[in-house]
């Protein structure tokens, strides 16, 4: 009969458990031991190397230092004149930015007397500085306009039509002018037509411009300043694309160049774009705002409507201003109407 299997016990157990401990820390020992060997046979190694080295290194030959300071020379003033251009630039923007700074103060003028341009946002129809300081303002007027193109479009038709809309809230009122034609033709012929339009509109004197050699210096022939000689001076600006041409203008009703000049108090600006729809057909917008105070005299409102006082002085405030509200919803018509022959005249005049 085969013998019965020995079971270990609790003490042999222990001692093979002791057995296994004992070998795995002798073990640890010894590579202990051998790591600590090879540490200090680096260590020797890199010893001898590094006294090899110093040995044998040589002092860099002095024409390669001449040569290492002539270009951190160089590189140095080279350094040190784009900081001083940078300076420069920087001191001749605070000469610009420091004077503009102050007059974006509102002038005691428009303080005291044009209410409807502060509620209107005098910044947007002021001219302001002098020198570079003014071009900026130029700058400042005709972009925020031009920035503002799309949503002017937005108010138009979407159909060819004219429409003129005259309306009064807050004491204030606002006549709205929306133009859309299709011409036949191509962007740069119609941008043509209505830029004859334009001229043959202004006047042809010399005085009717102002900042003349300073604009034309900055802005070549797309801004100019005209002054009408009726209390009004408008800013016009031409921007141009490939497939856009857009006109913005804003009439000036504070010049710190000029401020004794006499100023009626009114907010316009105004967009005329034209668009190249296709090849052949360009679509011709024009989104028009104009604004005037409630709260003038008979005699002002008078010399609006271009009557002798005598016809309106008898018209209580009301009947004044649906007479009012009357004669510019009529002149914007006509004068809409004229322009729009005229530009056909002149467009036809191009062909």
């Amino acid at each position: 009969m085969p013998s019965a299997k020995t079971l270990a016990t609790p003490a042999d157990v222990a001692a093979a458990d002791f057995r296994v401990r004992r070998q795995n820390q002798e073990r640890s020992r010894e590579a202990r031991r051998v790591n600590r060997e090879h540490l200090m046979y680096l260590r020797e190694k890199v010893a001898d190397l590094t006294r090899q080295l110093q040995t044998r290194t040589k002092m860099l030959p002095w024409k390669d230092i001449a040569d290492a300071l002539g270009t951190a020379v160089v590189e140095a003033k080279t350094s040190s004149h784009a900081m001083r251009r940078k300076i420069q630039e920087t001191e001749r923007l605070l000469l610009i930015l420091a004077p503009w700074s102050q007059d974006t103060w509102m002038p005691e003028a428009i303080r005291e007397k044009n209410k409807l341009l502060r509620a209107a946002g005098w910044r947007d129809h002021a001219l302001l500085g002098h020198g570079d300081g003014r071009l900026m303002s130029y700058q400042w007027l005709t972009e925020r306009l031009y920035q503002n193109t799309d949503l002017a479009m937005a108010q138009c038709h979407n159909t060819p039509s004219m429409s003129v809309v005259v309306s009064c809230d807050d004491n204030v009122v606002t006549s709205v002018v929306r133009s859309h034609y299709l011409i036949h033709g191509r962007k740069d012929r119609v941008t043509d037509a209505i830029d004859r339009t334009r001229k043959l509109a202004d006047v042809n004197t010399s005085d009717a411009y102002f900042d003349q050699e300073l604009l034309r210096h900055a802005f070549g022939n797309d801004l100019f300043h005209v002054n009408f000689g009726d209390g009004q001076t408008s800013i016009y600006r031409h921007f141009c694309t490939p497939t856009r041409s857009v006109v913005v203008s804003v009439a000036v009703t504070y010049d710190a160049d000029r401020p004794e000049l006499y100023r009626r108090e009114r907010c316009i600006q105004g967009w005329r774009v034209v668009d190249q729809v296709d090849e052949n057909v360009c679509r011709v917008l024009r989104f028009a705002s104009l604004s005037l105070p409630t709260t003038i005299s008979v005699d002002e409102c008078a010399q609006i409507m271009g009557l002798p006082v005598t016809d309106i002085a008898h018209l209580d405030d009301s009947a004044r201003l649906e007479a009012l509200m009357r004669q510019r919803r009529e002149m914007y018509e006509a004068s809409e109407r004229t322009s729009a022959e005229a530009f056909f005249k002149a467009l036809t005049a191009v062909d």
